[in-house]
C-alpha cells in the first residue's frame, strides 16, 4: 500500500549509473500544509506527505509537507516519511517538511524519518525536517527511526533535523539524522537539535547521536555536529548554511571522490545534484528556513498598497531593478522607455565592466542607459532600429520587451524553446516578424498576458508597472 499525494512515481532509472536518455519523474514547487494522513493495515505501507514510493529516479524541489502522520501495520513493514516513505535513485533541493510521525508495527520492522523512511542513492541537497518522529514494534531492534531519515542509503549536503526523535521499545537504531546509515551514505555539513528528546526504550541518549548506527563504520560523516535549538533558530546558522551552499561546488567534488572509492567494496553509488539554484535560507521567528524576503517599505506616493503592480514594485525596488522618478514618484502608469528597460537587465546582470565605445550614437555619453546598452549590445541583446540609432528614450513596445527579455535568456542560457500558439488572439498577425517567437515563448512563460478584446497588443507602450510585473515573472521563473 503507497499513500501520499502521490502514492507511486516510477521513473526508467532502472541502474545505479547516472541518467543519459531515461525518464525521471519531476515534482516541483508543491506546498502541502496541514495534512492528515492516518494508514491502519495489516501488510506493508509506503507512507509519505508528497510521495508514498519514489521509484527508479525523481527530482524534487522546492516542496514542503506540514502537518501529522499516522501510520500502522500489523503484520509487515511500516515506512513513512515527511517527504516521502522511500526514494531510490534521483536529487531532491530546496525541500522541507514539518510533520508529526507515528509509525508502528506489531511483528515487522518500522522505518520512519522527518523527510524518509528511507533513502537508496538519492542526494538531497539544501533541506530540513521540523516535525518529531515516534516509532513503535513488538520486537526489540526493528525500529529505524531518525530526524531526517530511517534508514539511510543517500548523500545528504547542507541539511538539518530539529525534532524529538522517540522509539518506544528498545533498539540501536534512533538518530538525530539518521537511524540507521548504510555503508554507502552520507552525511556532509549537515546539524542536529542536540537539545531534542533522543529516546529508545527507557533510555534517554544523552549527548544525543547524529546517526544511530553507522554500517560497518564506514558511511561518510563530515561537518555533523548538535546545536542547541536556539542556535539552529539563529542569524549565525542561516549564514553557515549560506556559506555551505556556496561552497557546494568543492563539497560536491569531495563526496564524489568518496562515492567513486565505493567501487573498490563493489557498489556503484552516484551524485544525482544537478547543480540546480539553491535557495537562500533565513532566520524567522526562532526558525532557519526558506523564508521570503521582506519586501522593502516603498518610499513612492503613487504605489497604493493592494494594487494589482504593488508587489511586482516592491520586488524590483527590492532588488535594485528598477527606481523612482523623483520626488516620491515611481510613476506606474508613465511610458517605460526602451533605456529603463535594458537598464533593468543590466541591473539584473550586476553591472558588469564594459569596454569599447556604445555603438549607437543617439544614447548620450554618460548617460544612466550608456553602460547599459553598450553591454546589451556587445552581447547581442539588443541591436537598435539601425546600426546608429538605439532610441533610448522611446517607449518601449510590449514586443520590443518580450525579444529584449528573450535575447537575454539566450545570453543567459535559459531554456527558450517553449512556444505558445498565439493564433486565439485577434491581433496576433500584428506582431513583427522579429518578434513572433519571443512573443510566443513570453507567452508560453506566462511572462506576458492577453489585454481586453482578446488581444497581445505588440505594439502597445508597456508602462512602468507593466515593466515591472514581467520582471518579477521572470525572476521567479528564471532567476
Amino acid at each position: 500500500m503507497a499513500s501520499g499525494l502521490f502514492g507511486l512515481t516510477a521513473g526508467e532509472l532502472s541502474t545505479n549509473d547516472l541518467p543519459t536518455d531515461q525518464r525521471m519523474v519531476t515534482l516541483k514547487n508543491i506546498h502541502l500544509e496541514d495534512i492528515g494522513i492516518y494508514v491502519s493495515t495489516r501488510y506493508e505501507t509506503f507512507t509519505g506527505g508528497l510521495v508514498g514510493s519514489a521509484q527508479n529516479g525523481i527530482y524534487i524541489d522546492n516542496c514542503s509537507v506540514t502537518g501529522v502522520m499516522n501510520v500502522t501495520t500489523s503484520e509487515s513493514f511500516a515506512r513513512a516519511g515527511g517527504l516521502a516513505a522511500s526514494v531510490l535513485r534521483g536529487a531532491v533541493t530546496n525541500s522541507w517538511t514539518d510533520v508529526d510521525i507515528t509509525a508502528a508495527t506489531d511483528t515487522n520492522h518500522v522505518y520512519a524519518g522527518g523527510l524518509y523512511g528511507m533513502d537508496n542513492r538519492a542526494t538531497t541537497v539544501n533541506c530540513y525536517a521540523l516535525g518529531s518522529v515516534t516509532g513503535n514494534s513488538t520486537n526489540n531492534n526493528k525500529v529505524h527511526i531518525g530526524g531526517l531519515v530511517g534508514q539511510a542509503g543517500g548523500v545528504h549536503i547542507n541539511c538539518y533535523a530539529a525534532g524529538n526523535v522517540v522509539s518506544h521499545k528498545t533498539t540501536t537504531d534512533v538518530g538525530a539524522l539518521n537511524g540507521r546509515s548504510a555503508g554507502i551514505a552520507v552525511d556532509y555539513n549537515c546539524y542536529f537539535n542536540s537539545e531534542a528528546l533522543q529516546q529508545q526504550g527507557d533510555t534517554v541518549n544523552v549527548p544525543a547521536v547524529a546517526v544511530g548506527v553507522n554500517a560497518n563504520d564506514s558511511a561518510m560523516l563530515k561537518n555533523v555536529s548538535g546545536k542547541t535549538k536556539a542556535e539552529l533558530g539563529s542569524e549565525a546558522f542561516a549564514q553557515l548554511l549560506n556559506d555551505n551552499a556556496a561552497r557546494m561546488a568543492d563539497t560536491v567534488t569531495e563526496v564524489d571522490a568518496y562515492l567513486e572509492t565505493l567501487q573498490e567494496r563493489g557498489f556503484v553509488h552516484k551524485d544525482y545534484y544537478t547543480g540546480n539554484d539553491l535557495l537562500t535560507w533565513r532566520a524567522q521567528d526562532g526558525v532557519v528556513g526558506f523564508f521570503a524576503e521582506s519586501a522593502p517599505e516603498l518610499p513612492f506616493d503613487d504605489v497604493s498598497a493592494g494594487s494589482w503592480y504593488s508587489d511586482d514594485v516592491a520586488f524590483v525596488f527590492g532588488k535594485g531593478l528598477m527606481v523612482g522618478t523623483g520626488g516620491n514618484h515611481f510613476a506606474p502608469a508613465l511610458a517605460a522607455t526602451r533605456g529603463m528597460a535594458v537598464r533593468t537587465l543590466y541591473s539584473m546582470e550586476n553591472e558588469p565592466d564594459v569596454t569599447g565605445a556604445c555603438p549607437f550614437a543617439d544614447v548620450a555619453s554618460g548617460s544612466y542607459c550608456e553602460d547599459a546598452v553598450t553591454w546589451a549590445a556587445a552581447n547581442g541583446i539588443v541591436s537598435g532600429y539601425s546600426a546608429a540609432a538605439f532610441g533610448p528614450n522611446d517607449g518601449i513596445t510590449r514586443e520590443q520587451m518580450a525579444t529584449m527579455l528573450y535575447e537575454y535568456a539566450k545570453y543567459k542560457g535559459y531554456d527558450v524553446t517553449k512556444a505558445a500558439d498565439l493564433s486565439g488572439f485577434a491581433d496576433q498577425g500584428g506582431i513583427s516578424a522579429y518578434a513572433v517567437g519571443p512573443m510566443q515563448w513570453a507567452v508560453a512563460q506566462e511572462l506576458i498576458f492577453g489585454v481586453g478584446g482578446n488581444a497581445l497588443a505588440p505594439k502597445a507602450a508597456a508602462t512602468r508597472a507593466q515593466l515591472a510585473a514581467v520582471l518579477h515573472r521572470f525572476c521567479e521563473a528564471f532567476a
